[in-house]
């Protein structure tokens, strides 16, 4: 299973009762069906409820853009690319990172 390395974060935003995170990630060697796991304590969080990415540079066999959503599954990045389609289990997304506002509490 894949884990998110998570950068230092660039700046913390208050907005309201959440926190906007802006850092730098990078997806594993070894991509996760589902999505690689990040953890939000890495970030100052408790819990992410969103995330928005940088776009990135595309080609038929790298991730292009990364997603989280919640309500799915918590604490998962998903990498798309794109011909379409997630990104298939096991493969090295070791070189791809992303610039991103990650949303939580």
């Amino acid at each position: 299973m894949g884990t998110v390395s998570v950068g230092t974060p660039i700046a913390r935003i208050k907005c309201g009762n959440k926190w906007q995170i802006l850092a730098r990630i990078t997806m594993s060697s070894s991509y996760a069906t589902g999505g690689d796991t990040i953890d939000p304590n890495k970030l100052g969080l408790g819990r992410i409820d969103g995330m928005s990415t940088t776009p990135f540079p595309a080609t038929a066999s790298a991730a292009v853009h990364c997603e989280i959503d919640p309500s799915v599954a918590a604490n998962k990045v998903k990498a798309y690319l794109q011909a379409g389609g997630q990104v298939t289990s096991t493969t090295d997304l070791s070189t791809f990172s992303a610039l991103c506002l990650i949303t939580g509490c």
